[in-house]
């Protein structure tokens, strides 16, 4: 898996303070602004490639991995990590319903991989939103779904999507941000286009 930061998405404000509450369950006591918490969380995130670059088994379609990634990722820099959240967030389901969803989400991407339900740019398409749509985690969701929605291109042979690196930040934000919302209407040919790079 071809190591690349085009998923990050990066548009916080580095000399930011980060407050109280964002700061909750952070490992690293020298961190206090956002630049140094992405430059942390940037070389944890290489750390969690690496892993997927050498993983091997079949089993990436399973709570487990999916709670393993996470932590790979995030869990040098956050205490969390690798655990669903236990609160309510202004994006996501209810914390009461992550794993369940998240179980019969990935138990459909298997059939839909297996029984070609439909072309492999909708299947992206739909894995990737329904990740984002349940918000597993507390913080880094957005790079845990892009980065597993790329191992999963990988791991079935396809070339992964590139996040479209060489657009305007704030353009492909707003791209994305109106694809996701579109799918959340069962409309995902926005979607679809913009894994299509």
């Amino acid at each position: 898996m071809e190591v690349k930061t085009s998923y990050l998405f990066k548009d916080r404000k580095g000399n930011t303070s980060l407050s109280r509450d964002e700061m909750n369950g952070l490992k690293l006591s020298h961190i206090s602004r956002m630049k140094e918490l992405d430059e942390a969380e940037a070389l944890n995130i290489a750390e969690g490639l690496e892993f997927l670059r050498n993983y091997r088994k079949d089993d990436y379609l399973e709570i487990a991995f999916a709670k393993k990634l996470h932590k790979k990722l995030f869990g040098d820099v956050w205490r969390w990590a690798g655990e669903f959240r236990k609160t309510e967030k202004n994006i996501g389901i209810s914390p009461f319903n992550i794993q369940t969803e998240l179980y019969k989400h990935l138990e459909q991407t298997k059939y839909w991989i297996e029984y070609e339900s439909y072309d492999w740019e909708e299947i992206g398409a739909r894995f990737h939103h329904k990740l984002v749509y349940i918000h597993p985690f507390s913080n880094g969701n957005g790079r845990w779904a892009r980065i597993y929605t790329e191992f999963l291109y990988w791991k079935n042979g396809k070339s992964p999507p590139l996040w479209h690196p060489d657009m305007d930040p704030a353009m492909r934000r707003e791209l994305y941000i109106h694809a996701l919302r579109d799918a959340d209407n069962k409309k995902f040919d926005k979607l679809k286009k913009f894994l299509d790079n």
